[in-house]
């Protein structure tokens, strides 16, 4: 059945009245009951303060019939039950028995008020007492007398809280009788006069807030709800077009910061974010949208929540953090300036390239220093001992003059190796991948560097698949190869044996040259391919290293989409590898 305005004015007086007075009553009477019990256990705790009191004032040979007088005494002028036992249970006087102490049984140490009692020094009980006929509350206290220790219980009937709460029950009951008639005349009233208007002006203003354009109100009437009517379209035109500028300002704003690479994260005076975008999101790793929530909440960054704890008023503040996602980061965040009644706006800034770029730069200034610094002052010293008078001497000079020389080609092929890195980082270096035989160049790498490891009695050997074919640059693919047998010569010992072999794996060519050298140390495995770096500084000087030589490899091999690794080889030795892309697969044959 469907109601019109006049039955929902009517159903909704009658909800109102309901709604208000039922919740009404039952809250105040637990308000009302809880009050009155709170101020009768108040006055039972106090009453049970005086009887104690009273108990300490007897004399220490005081006997049960003066405790017992006392009680009396004490209950009659209170009004309340007083009862007075020991430790043991046994009552020793009770103002509401006529009986002797002798008399009075012994009463039960399982109730609640003086099991509280004797644990806490404090105990409370509501329950109904089948003596009195009547809903009671007790309080007990401990308390010494007469060289006893004794226990005081206090109790009160509750029915003056029961008569209470059933007055208040019927007047709530008739208010609501009242309410609910005038409700019932003040409906139809109404209904009658203002159904139509209210109608369509309900009709109206439902389609206008379901977001319909050019809807209107028909109303001509010059009293109030002609004016109300009127109102309502002017708010309708003004709140289309409030509705779509900022619906078009959201869209620039949103656009404009969703393309920065920067994120930005604002946040509200009550330190909840507002907006955030997408690049703040990633650079922080979050996965959903943490608008509404506190910055502590969003991210577990204490350097960023801390930015915006001291943000000054009057200028900009910077830090820098290490984000905590998959990819870890090195984050500049830079807070605006705080100002009243606007939000406090944060820029993230990824840094770690620059600090990554920074830090190669300082290692390449003070490595190339080191690495010149020695052969500089060789040549230097070895100058200045043939100007003081060395050159006289034959032997001497001869000496000099080899240091000169030796050095001068170190000098030579460290530029030679810095140029060549600078090339290949700078991609001024050509590389053009071609699809190629994978043997011949291996071959061709073993042969050249086959005089040098005679010298030393070593022994190459060479295990490579006539038809594998690779995708490489012909001179990269040279270089990378001379470079990996070189070093393995050059630490491999006398008499040792070097291996090289290229295999399919799927579709990736794989080329390893694998000695039995004294090997690499683990930890020092992730950095032999960095600029400079060497697990044996002086040996490797002495051998006439660079420490450029993979990094030049390193970096060959990923101009032509490949990759490089070292691994040990047991019991010892290190195994070199190169994989690059495969161009057909294996067909048979070794070399």
């Amino acid at each position: 059945m469907r109601l019109g305005v006049r039955g929902k004015l009517f159903l909704v007086s009658v909800i109102v009245i309901f709604a208000v007075a039922l919740p009404s009553g039952v809250y105040l009477e637990i308000t009302l009951r809880n009050w009155l019990e709170s101020r009768i256990e108040d006055d039972l705790v106090r009453f049970a303060k005086v009887v104690g009191d009273a108990l300490q004032r007897l004399p220490a040979d005081a006997d049960g019939a003066a405790v017992d007088d006392l009680a009396d005494a004490l209950g009659h002028s209170m009004g309340a039950q007083v009862t007075v036992l020991t430790d043991q249970g046994q009552v020793v006087g009770d103002s509401t028995r006529g009986l002797s102490p002798s008399d009075f049984a012994r009463e039960s140490l399982d109730r609640e008020e003086l099991v509280g009692a004797r644990n806490d020094g404090y105990g409370i009980a509501i329950r109904y007492s089948p003596e009195l006929g009547a809903q009671m509350e007790y309080v007990a206290i401990p308390a010494q007398a007469a060289g006893r220790n004794l226990l005081i219980r206090v109790a009160m009937p509750l029915s003056e809280v029961d008569q209470l709460a059933r007055k208040l029950r019927f007047s709530i009951l008739a208010a609501g009788a009242l309410g609910l008639v005038l409700a019932i005349f003040m409906s139809g009233l109404s209904s009658q006069l203002i159904y139509r208007t209210v109608r369509h002006l309900i009709e109206k203003t439902q389609a206008i807030a379901t977001g319909e354009k050019g809807l209107r109100v028909n109303v001509v009437s010059s009293d109030e709800l002609g004016g109300l009517a009127g109102s309502i379209n002017a708010l309708a035109e003004a709140l289309e077009m409030q509705v779509a500028e900022l619906a078009l300002e959201r869209d620039r704003f949103m656009a404009v910061l969703n393309g920065m690479s920067e994120g930005v994260i604002a946040l509200n005076e009550n330190k909840r974010i507002t907006v955030v975008n997408q690049a703040a999101m990633r650079l922080l790793g979050l996965t959903v949208s943490p608008v509404g929530k506190t910055l502590l909440e969003a991210v577990r960054i204490p350097a960023l929540a801390e930015l915006f704890e001291h943000q000054a008023a009057d200028e900009a503040q910077s830090v820098e953090f290490d984000s905590t996602g998959r990819a870890p980061r090195r984050i500049m965040a830079q807070i605006s300036a705080r100002r009243a009644g606007v939000d406090s706006v944060v820029v993230l800034h990824d840094v770690s390239e620059l600090r990554r770029l920074e830090t190669i730069r300082r290692d390449f200034v003070a490595n190339v220093s080191h690495e010149l610094r020695t052969p500089v002052g060789i040549i230097a010293g070895s100058a200045e001992s043939l100007q003081e008078g060395a050159i006289e001497h034959p032997t001497a000079a001869q000496k000099f003059v080899e240091a000169i020389a030796r050095n001068a080609k170190r000098l030579d092929q460290l530029i030679a190796d810095l140029l060549d890195l600078s090339r290949i980082e700078a991609g001024r270096q050509r590389i053009e991948p071609q699809v190629m035989p994978v043997a011949p160049a291996v071959r061709k790498a073993a042969e050249a560097i086959e005089r040098k490891a005679a010298d030393k009695r070593q022994k190459i050997v060479v295990r490579c698949d006539e038809n594998l074919i690779a995708q490489a640059d012909p001179k990269a693919l040279d270089q990378i190869l001379f470079n990996y047998l070189d070093n393995a010569v050059k630490y491999t010992p006398e008499g040792g044996r070097i291996q090289v072999s290229a295999e399919l794996l799927g579709d990736r060519v794989r080329i390893e040259v694998a000695d039995n050298g004294p090997g690499i140390p683990p930890k020092h495995q992730p950095r032999v391919f960095e600029r400079f770096y060497r697990v044996d500084p002086g040996r490797s000087r002495d051998l006439g290293g660079t420490g450029l030589g993979l990094a030049i490899v390193k970096n060959l091999a990923e101009a032509m989409e490949g990759q490089v690794g070292v691994a040990p080889v047991e019991p010892h030795g290190s195994s070199f590898w190169l994989i690059l892309p495969g161009a057909a697969s294996k067909l048979g044959g070794v070399a």
